[in-house]
């Protein structure tokens, strides 16, 4: 089997996201990945695009809050990355701009998936957490099941992370130890999670 593009989501206009591409990057290219950079959704676009997802109100911290301008874009990226699996039949990995492959090489069996996340992210007391939107390869079939976030009859009450989670979770498999976040306490982060 050919090894499957991977669609980066990015933002080029964002000094940050492009220190965080610029430093993953090789990882991948090295590994003999061909790297297409997706443009991300920013929250100046949402006013383009209408209601797509049907997203509500959340609970954070034992309080109601709505969903941020930058969650949905975050939401809406992905998303689009699905939609362009979909299109393209045929599978891909989804990454992050910060998402650093560990090893030269993905385990063969993620490739028997439907759905399988890829990366992790290390804590500051050094425990690992998975990390579902960081990286994850979906075919055609799980970008279908990843739509049909739009066919809840209820509003969609948390964020893209908790859905392809679930997602994985249920149709998928696990490899977090594939890739790894990477962050560089100097340079920050694009989104502030939890806030």
């Amino acid at each position: 089997m050919s090894k499957p593009d991977v669609h980066m989501i990015a933002m080029s206009e964002n000094e940050i996201s492009m220190h965080y591409r610029d430093y993953v990057l090789p990882s991948w290219k090295d590994a003999g990945y061909n790297v297409v950079e997706f443009e991300a959704i920013v929250p100046d676009d949402l006013s383009s695009l209408g209601r797509i997802i049907p997203l509500g109100d959340k609970t954070r911290r034992n309080k109601v809050v709505g969903f941020t301008d930058t969650e949905k874009a975050v939401w809406y990226s992905h998303y689009s990355t699905w939609m362009l699996c979909r299109k393209l039949n045929k599978p891909i990995i989804v990454i992050e701009h910060d998402i650093l492959l560990e090893h030269n090489e993905i385990d063969s069996e993620v490739f028997n998936y439907d759905i399988a996340c890829l990366s992790h992210v290390t804590r500051n007391n050094g425990d690992h957490a998975k990390l579902a939107g960081g990286a994850y390869y979906i075919t055609p079939k799980g970008a279908k099941r990843l739509c049909a976030i739009k066919d809840h009859r209820d509003l969609i009450t948390y964020n893209s992370d908790a859905w392809i989670h679930s997602q994985c979770d249920k149709y998928g498999k696990w490899f977090m130890m594939t890739t790894i976040q990477y962050q560089d306490p100097k340079i920050g982060v694009t989104v502030e999670h939890l806030k």
